[in-house]
């Protein structure tokens, strides 16, 4: 009977083992098992100790008459068998709920199968029903923790609020508005203009970022502001008919227009081109 018994231990847990090849095939290729082994997990832990509370009276009986004279074990080392069940079983239903993880998924497969071994051996020498509940909820355990080990990583998703395409991410980097600057001593040279600043040109270095020493120029012409979200200029006029647009028309006095990039200003004093927005 014993020899019986062992034998089919030994291909019952060969079954069970040959069934975490499906279960692991299954969590590499089927989009929701991952959402089955993060939720499955932890109910069918909580299914293994409710079975285990509810068949604890023959867990013991079995433990104590069959384990303990078999193997000659101590009763207290039994009855701490039965309750160290409960409270992996529990452990690993906490842990596998709040940190779905590899660690986790391997104390699943782990207590699935030593749970499965010890409730079907139980089952072959008792033959109760409790046995075979225990069994089959360990064993399930089992194969979703497998199912887990097999899981590949979770794809991190880029945030939307940084994802940007390359032609954006150089648009960051480089600078923002800038000015051509066409009469002398500049000409040719490219200033930039931030964003959220006022770039000044005139005579006065009080009032100016730029001093341009040419004839009849005031103390202050103009300012210029970048708008970054329209990619526009604000062009604001501080002298009567200091500046001018390319028809010759002048631009009105502390009044703040916008402009498009490539539009080309004149000085009013001199109608010399100054500028044109980049």
């Amino acid at each position: 009977m014993v020899s019986m018994g062992l034998s089919l231990f030994v291909l019952g847990m060969a079954v069970i083992c040959l069934l975490a090849a499906p279960a692991m095939v299954w969590g590499r290729k089927v989009k929701v098992s991952r959402q089955i082994v993060i939720y499955g997990l932890p109910a069918a832990m909580l299914l293994t100790i409710l079975t285990l509370w509810l068949g604890r009276g023959e867990l013991d009986r079995f433990f104590i008459h069959e384990i303990v004279l078999s193997f000659g074990l101590a009763p207290v080392v039994a009855v701490g068998t039965v309750l160290g069940l409960a409270f992996w079983a529990a452990a690993g239903a906490v842990f596998a709920a709040f940190c779905p993880g590899k660690p986790a998924f391997l104390l699943a497969a782990c207590l699935g199968l030593a749970g499965t071994g010890i409730s079907f051996f139980e089952f072959l020498l008792s033959v109760r029903a409790g046995a075979l509940a225990g069994c089959c909820c360990y064993a399930l355990v089992w194969l979703l923790g497998c199912m887990g080990l097999a899981l590949p990583r979770k794809k991190v998703m880029p945030d939307p609020g940084t994802a940007e395409t390359g032609t954006v991410m150089q648009e960051r980097v480089l600078p923002a508005g800038f000015l051509l600057l066409l009469s002398e001593p500049f000409k040719g040279g490219k200033l930039p203009v931030p964003a959220g600043e006022e770039l000044r040109m005139g005579r006065d270095a009080a009032y100016c970022h730029l001093i341009m020493d040419l004839p009849e120029m005031p103390p202050c012409l103009c300012g210029v502001r970048w708008l970054e979200q329209r990619n526009t200029y604000l062009i604001t006029c501080y002298a009567d008919d200091g500046l001018l647009y390319e028809d010759g028309q002048p631009l009105p006095v502390n009044c703040s227009v916008e402009a498009k990039p490539g539009q080309t200003f004149f000085c009013g004093p001199t109608g010399q081109a100054l500028f044109q927005t980049g």
